[in-house]
């Protein structure tokens, strides 16, 4: 038997060691999380006689005047895998999201498999990206750290058409993972592991967004990065399940993948 619920605080650790067997993230990214963006009523899990056998956690988002939950984190011990317990974990946070406003949920596929499970369940394939490699340029951009409070000023006036606004403990946590940035006719977001960087969302105001890019690398001293952006014909990259009648969503940049 097994029961779905909300964890509670002294949790944290057994959910921290399920995020680590399914994802592999390191004690950095799950203190960044646990510590920044994590709430048990944001969270649900499957409880199997006192073990939890899958969890799932969701930001809120706000999008066409209305507001969306992200889904992120979903995951399931390897000895219980197989058993519906994703699907039942899905159809309980959107009940929940519903009742709490939600106009649709948005999620990102880890891989194809995934991306086709999700299909199965009704989400769409939106927000198309592409991804790529800017090298330092040789004049510097004016660029300064922001605060995720200024960052979310910035950014939604700089949003595309039917692009997903982000504020709060989202920003707080995206800020955790890398760093928040404005320069000139630009904000961006950009995270460094492992010797690599990567230009999570770089958004503009009309401004050529690769010579920004190349200017912001410069300004950082940073040789080359890897930029991700919207683009019509990119590839798809999150993907939503309307809740009620609403358009997809074509720009969704800063998941925290």
């Amino acid at each position: 038997m097994f029961k779905l619920r909300n964890p509670v605080w002294r949790e944290v650790p057994a959910l921290r060691g399920l995020w680590k067997e399914a994802f592999g993230d390191g004690d950095a990214f799950l203190d960044a999380f646990f510590y920044t963006a994590f709430a048990p009523e944001r969270s649900l899990v499957a409880d199997v006689e006192g073990e939890i056998a899958a969890a799932l956690f969701w930001f809120f988002c706000e999008y066409a005047g209305g507001r969306l939950g992200y889904l992120y984190g979903i995951c399931t011990r390897a000895g219980y895998r197989g058993r519906g317990f994703c699907r039942k974990l899905m159809a309980a946070a959107e009940k929940t999201l519903v009742a709490q406003g939600c106009a649709g949920v948005i999620l990102v596929p880890g891989n194809e498999a995934l991306a086709s499970m999700y299909a199965a369940m009704g989400y769409v394939s939106c927000c198309p990206m592409v991804e790529r490699r800017i090298y330092a340029g040789q004049t510097p951009l004016f660029v300064e750290p922001v605060s995720p409070e200024a960052y979310g000023a910035l950014r939604k006036n700089l949003l595309p058409m039917y692009g997903v606004r982000q504020e709060g403990i989202n920003l707080a946590f995206q800020a955790r993972l890398g760093r928040l940035y404005r320069g000139t006719h630009c904000v961006f977001a950009i995270e460094r592991t492992g010797g690599k960087a990567v230009l999570k969302e770089l958004l503009t105001d009309g401004a050529n967004p690769e010579a920004l890019a190349a200017g912001a690398l410069a300004a950082l001293q940073i040789d080359s990065a890897t930029l991700r952006r919207a683009e019509i014909n990119g590839k798809m990259f999150a993907m939503f399940k309307p809740q009620k009648p609403c358009r997809a969503p074509y720009y969704f940049g800063l998941a925290f993948d």
